[in-house]
């Protein structure tokens, strides 16, 4: 495996003759002038209030108490983080009551593709490699197919400079990471490397018993290199390469006190990357600008798992060509997409009955056209927007399959804001879904969803700034796809004639200057399968979902309280009394202190997850820990 992962690795090196330049999140235009490229296609089209948006801060943390990307993405509403437990336990995101698979993750707008599983596990990406991460809760889109929402994790260079960051905590947690950006006229470097290591032995209660969790030795090391340049007036070239490699023994469930655990390392080796090209023209003489977008992206993932009658799970090679064209004319924007993506996956562990699959692939192209609308009438800041997409996506097995969405987005003036989508698209099942011996299902269907949201932003001041966001959703699905446990080590399978989730959210923020930040949010949701006559609620997906944090910063100090609170689940589409998982709540504090001399910024820092010692599991039989400590140092230069 480390033969394979090295050569693949090579790519990261390839490049360092190009020259990019880099894309950012907003677009700007002035028609006397050229256009400026500092923005992707698919961060625009989105309401204000249909998003939810995270920035690290000087020393390159966000406002999250933890390491890795489920901790920063865990303090939105509507989101559910589906924990394992601990490092090495797998951790997915639910939003809206949608299952893990139909939530899209891109790196800097491009696809990050899973067709092995269509999981992703957010406990993989550390938090440090990324400058800001959104997500949008709504479905649509051209490039990708959220029909869940999406996650976007940024990586765009700022300025020139080194971040350092070491700590470490309770069960042997250790963790280290710098990141170094190059900025000169028009070219930007950013390399950078994180690591993350735990024995993750820790004590736990369930059902009565009581002992210590198997560990995980747990080591993941996470690579990144970013080369961008301005090629010349309009064109920008961009080269991204993120990669991982992580081993662990697996940390299984427990059963009677006792962890199921295979003797044998799992060991996992990823690789993402892409290349991009813009160009920039004006049709006439600097109006009617045009824009021109090409990208080539290729993902490597390899899992082994060192036991004696099989090594080599599988291996995952993941690739997409896309092109898209965009024309602004004032008050309207035409993007048009054309993409094509071949996903191959080899393995020895996959199996149709007696019938072994070696290799399986399948190929996927698509067309896509958006337009988007928008008119200011009147004072006060009033503006009217509009946006539709079509998306067609074909595939030999299933024929022709559509998307499509609408948006309609209303200013009534400024700090005051109401939105409205719906969309309807699908979901084709996963290698695994379809093929994993003893788990898949090869009559599985593409799922069919329909989608829409209603919902209001209200900004205005109590002495300080505030917001207030009320939201309303319906998510239909037809085939829809789940997974059931047969038993707490083993799950499978099957389809869900019609299911539907439907539910409130409700958002407060305030935040005032740079020494307060606070929020509150709730959700309310139900999520049943239509089918049956009793309608039980769909396995995971907790009917009340809240989270709430306060920061305070005051001269050098600074201070944070997080919380989210869990209601009750199912653990089965049986909602028996054996399935049923109680509520729980966590608090989570920070502590740490700045101190600078002149470029040389260093900030001391502690941390207490789960302050309360709660004693609780998300998924059933996967206890998570107790009270944890973490402590360490950030730099910055």
């Amino acid at each position: 495996m480390g033969r394979k992962y090295a050569i693949s690795l090579c790519g990261i090196l390839m490049p360092f003759m190009l020259k990019a330049q880099t894309v950012g999140d907003t677009l700007s235009f002035d028609l006397q002038k050229a256009v400026e490229i500092n923005a992707h296609f698919q961060q625009r089209y989105r309401a204000e209030a249909d998003y939810s948006q995270f920035q690290r801060d000087s020393l390159g943390t966000f406002e999250a108490i933890g390491l890795t990307a489920d901790a920063v993405l865990a303090q939105a509403e509507g989101l559910y983080v589906r924990n394992y437990g601990g490092h090495g336990g797998i951790k997915t995101i639910s939003v809206r009551g949608f299952a893990s698979q139909q939530t899209q993750l891109s790196i800097n707008g491009v696809p990050y593709r899973q067709g092995q599983s269509n999981i992703i596990n957010f406990g993989n990406f550390q938090a440090g490699a990324f400058s800001d991460m959104q997500l949008y809760r709504s479905g649509g889109g051209l490039g990708a197919n959220p029909l869940g929402g999406q996650i976007n994790f940024g990586l765009n260079p700022q300025k020139s400079g080194i971040l350092l960051h070491m700590g470490i905590g309770s069960f042997g947690e250790e963790a280290a990471g710098i990141q170094s950006t190059l900025k000169r006229n028009h070219t930007s470097l950013q390399v950078g490397l994180q690591h993350i290591g735990a024995q993750d032995a820790y004590p736990f209660e369930l059902n009565g018993e009581s002992g210590t969790r198997e560990h995980a030795d747990f080591q993941n090391q996470q690579y990144q290199f970013f080369l961008q340049q301005k090629l010349r007036k309009g064109m920008s070239l961009s080269y991204l390469a993120m990669a991982y490699q992580l081993a662990q023994q697996v940390p299984g469930p427990v059963l009677t006190g006792r962890p199921v655990n295979k003797e044998g390392e799992l060991a996992e080796s990823d690789l993402f990357h892409y290349l991009r090209w813009q160009y920039q023209q004006s049709l006439r003489e600097g109006k009617f600008p045009i824009r021109w977008e090409s990208t080539l992206s290729h993902h490597f993932n390899q899992l082994d798992y060192e036991i004696s009658s099989q090594n080599q799970l599988y291996e995952l090679h993941d690739g997409m060509w896309s092109v898209q064209a965009e024309q602004v004319r004032i008050r309207h924007r035409f993007l048009a997409t054309g993409q094509y993506e071949y996903a191959r996956l080899a393995g020895n562990n996959l199996a149709i009955a007696f019938r072994p699959v070696e290799q399986v692939s399948r190929g996927q192209a698509n067309l896509g056209l958006q337009h988007q609308w928008h008119r200011p009438w009147g004072d006060q800041g009033r503006r009217l927007a509009t946006g539709s997409t079509l998306r067609l996506n074909f595939l030999q097995a299933y024929g022709l399959l559509p998307n499509a969405a609408f948006q309609l987005n209303m200013r009534w003036r400024e700090g005051k804001e109401s939105f409205f989508h719906l969309h309807y698209g699908h979901r084709i099942p996963s290698f695994n879904e379809l093929y994993y011996f003893g788990y898949g299902n090869a009559d599985l269907k593409p799922e069919r969803v329909f989608s829409g949201d209603l919902g209001f932003l209200w900004r205005f001041r109590l002495g300080i700034p505030f917001s207030l966001k009320i939201s309303s959703f319906l998510n239909q699905t037809r085939d829809k796809i789940i997974s059931i446990p047969i038993n707490p080590a083993r799950w499978s399978t099957l389809s869900i004639g019609r299911a539907q989730a439907y539910g409130l959210e409700v958002a407060i923020e305030a935040k005032w200057k740079d020494w307060l930040n606070a929020y509150f949010h709730y959700t309310l949701q139900q999520a049943q399968d239509l089918t049956r006559p009793e309608r039980p609620f769909l396995p995971y997906t907790p009917p009340e979902l809240m989270n709430y944090g306060l920061g305070l910063k005051r001269a050098n100090w600074q201070m944070k309280l997080q919380g989210n609170y869990s209601s009750w689940r199912f653990a089965l589409l049986q909602n028996g009394r054996q399935s049923y998982l109680p509520p729980y709540q966590l608090l989570n504090f920070s502590l740490a202190y700045l101190l600078s001399w002149n470029k040389l910024h260093v900030q001391i820092y502690g941390e207490i997850e789960n302050l309360a010692d709660e004693r609780y599991v998300v998924i059933q039989s996967y206890p998570m820990p107790p009270r944890s400590f973490r402590m360490g140092l950030r730099l910055k230069y």
